[in-house]
């Protein structure tokens, strides 16, 4: 076998190892969970490992303590400043070693994929804190010191050893819990595309049904348009609109028969009977029906004004209004105003529900954008741990 032949059986299996798996959606849910649980495990066991690790340092740093603290600093023969000085770096440097284990028990609640980097933050924080006291205790106290040191740096060694060679594994179930929170993400919005589904089916149905109920009321009203009493109506209300056409023009009339100019003549040192007057020529036919004349005939009485003809006529004006007024009483109500108004109430209602289509729809749309969105998030994410989403 040559080396080209070598090389290509090399490549060939490079490329069998770079294909990805090919997933439905609903096969991704499946898969996602069995692997999250198989990397749960693994994770379990990894926070088990750096736990007894963190145990074991526990212990460690409790029986240096003691050999610390046995130290005879009296025996050395240094200045007793010197020795106090020691003894007080000692101390201190024994309290922050209290402290870091306290420190190390109390990060047993953070989950493995933080604990790493938890671990490190409080070995730095140690060292930071106990530096100058190591360093001033180290004067006189040696072996004892630089163990603890070994302890701790062989500790974070351990850690992040551990750590790396389950780090790959990490990064997996980290890939996996995202993959998973974007499903479940996904799988609440295609819930609410389906409820929004229905909105707008329902929405429909309310529009035809109210498209159909104006139907109806149509027809109901082509029938009462074509009933002969409706008819008959038409014709009492036409004639009666007629007389009334009439009766306006009797009060035109009657308005060119009063002098306004004598009665603003006779009236104008009266403010208010020369406003009447003023009102009167304006508005005189909304002035007049108000009180059949009766203003308009004081007015004239009093003034002197000539009224012989114009009171005859207010008089049969008045008598044609009774009869207008009586004979609008007598001809009943327009019965399709009733379905007029109804007309109105449904147009209303079907607007405020197309409304109510627009908006659905575009919750629908955003919805629909953030969920492509999301899905193509979830593609590239499921890419990069092995999985093609078909």
């Amino acid at each position: 076998m040559g080396i080209f032949d070598f090389l290509k059986r090399k490549e060939q299996k490079k490329n069998v190892e770079d294909v990805l798996k090919k997933m439905s959606f609903s096969e991704t849910i499946e898969w996602v969970g069995k692997e999250r649980g198989k990397m749960e495990k693994v994770e379990g066991e990894t926070f088990s490992e750096m736990m007894e690790r963190i145990d074991e340092l526990v212990v460690e740093i409790g029986e240096k303590i003691i050999a610390l603290e046995s130290f005879d600093l009296k025996s050395k023969k240094e200045d007793e400043r010197i020795k106090n000085a020691v003894e007080e770096s000692r101390r201190m440097y024994i309290d922050s070693l209290r402290v870091l284990v306290k420190s190390l028990e109390k990060i047993r609640e953070v989950k493995s994929e933080k604990l790493a980097n938890n671990i490190n933050n409080v070995l730095s924080d140690f060292n930071k804190k106990s530096s100058k006291n190591y360093e001033r205790a180290n004067f006189l106290i040696g072996d004892e010191l630089v163990n603890i040191k070994k302890s701790l740096g062989v500790f974070s060694g351990d850690i992040l050893r551990i750590f790396g060679e389950n780090k790959k594994d990490m990064d997996f179930l980290n890939a996996l819990l995202i993959a998973e929170e974007r499903i479940n993400l996904i799988d609440s919005m295609d819930k609410t595309l389906s409820s929004i589904g229905k909105i707008k089916v329902d929405l429909n149905k309310k529009v035809d049904e109210k498209i159909m109920e104006r139907k109806e009321l149509s027809q109901e009203l082509e029938k009462i348009k074509s009933d002969t009493v409706y008819l008959e109506w038409l014709a009492e209300v036409k004639e009666i609109k007629l007389f009334e056409s009439r009766l306006d023009r009797n009060i035109l009339e009657l308005k060119q028969l009063v002098d306004f100019k004598g009665l603003s003549n006779f009236f104008h040192s009266d403010p208010k009977k020369i406003m009447r007057v003023r009102e009167h020529k304006e508005h005189f036919q909304n002035n007049f029906k108000s009180d059949y004349g009766v203003s308009l005939i004081g007015l004239l009485k009093e003034s002197e004004i000539d009224t012989g003809l114009i009171l005859e006529k207010i008089k049969k004006i008045g008598v044609d209004m009774d009869k207008v007024k009586e004979s609008k009483k007598n001809v009943g109500k327009d019965r399709t105003l009733d379905i007029y108004s109804r007309f109105e109430k449904i147009d209303l209602e079907i607007e405020t529900i197309k409304m109510d289509k627009i908006r659905e729809e575009k919750k629908w749309e955003k919805l629909k954008d953030g969920r492509k969105e999301l899905v193509e998030l979830l593609r590239k994410g499921l890419v990069k741990i092995g999985v093609e989403l078909s």
